[in-house]
């Protein structure tokens, strides 16, 4: 049994902690390589983080996301 057989098992039985956890991983390394890419190509990455990143200030985190 390979990795990838065992990180699918423990998804499917794992409980609702371990399924955002393996979600959570995904997802930051998928931004991850993707920030590597566009860095390969002299491209910033940087505003992909500003639509992810949540704001301290209300008002700016009421107004959308990507305009702080």
């Amino acid at each position: 049994m390979n990795i990838i057989d065992t990180i699918k098992n423990t998804f499917k039985q794992g409980n609702s902690l371990i399924k955002l956890i393996y979600i959570n991983a995904s997802v930051f390394i998928l931004l991850k390589l993707t920030i590597i890419v566009l860095l390969l190509f002299n491209i910033s990455g940087n505003f992909i983080l500003s639509y992810l990143a949540v704001p301290a200030d209300l008002t700016q985190l009421i107004t959308g996301p990507g305009r702080h």
